[in-house]
């Protein structure tokens, strides 16, 4: 929100297993789940590459930051 992005939150239990239809291997699954204008943002992914995906529209599926960074909120 704070980057402009319009928000909806889903909370789920589910998060690996819709990591995994989406394409994401555990080795490199994040601890969040957005789907972003056709793409998919797996984890912390700074707002910087993110708006880069949008802006250049590679031919990808999206972008994954595995884990969770120390720090992250």
């Amino acid at each position: 929100r704070e980057n402009g992005f319009a928000v909806t939150v889903k909370p789920t239990h589910d998060l690996s297993a819709m990591s995994r239809e989406e394409g994401i291997p555990v080795e490199a699954e994040g601890c969040h789940l957005s789907f972003i204008d056709g793409y998919v943002v797996s984890g912390h992914v700074p707002v910087g590459t993110v708006n880069k995906l949008l802006t250049e529209r590679p031919d990808i599926k999206g972008v994954t930051l595995p884990g969770m960074p120390t720090g992250s909120p």
